[in-house]
């Protein structure tokens, strides 16, 4: 299973991370304000949302 760490200080919820994953794996909260990992075993470690966010605030590790 991946461990998905999401920096809380560097991300703007822009909503790329969300976009670029095939996987559904990101999605915001119910008040549409954080990022966060509703799905981490259906994580497939490709690391697209790592790749794009533009601010550096998803880190995907084993």
């Amino acid at each position: 299973m991946a461990t998905i760490s999401i920096d809380r200080d560097r991300c703007v919820t822009c909503g790329l991370c969300i976009e670029v994953c095939d996987w559904h794996v990101l999605d915001t909260d119910s008040d549409d304000t954080r990022v966060e990992a509703i799905r981490p075993d259906d994580c497939t470690l490709c690391r697209l949302c790592e790749d794009g966010c533009y601010e550096s605030a998803i880190r995907v590790s084993r």
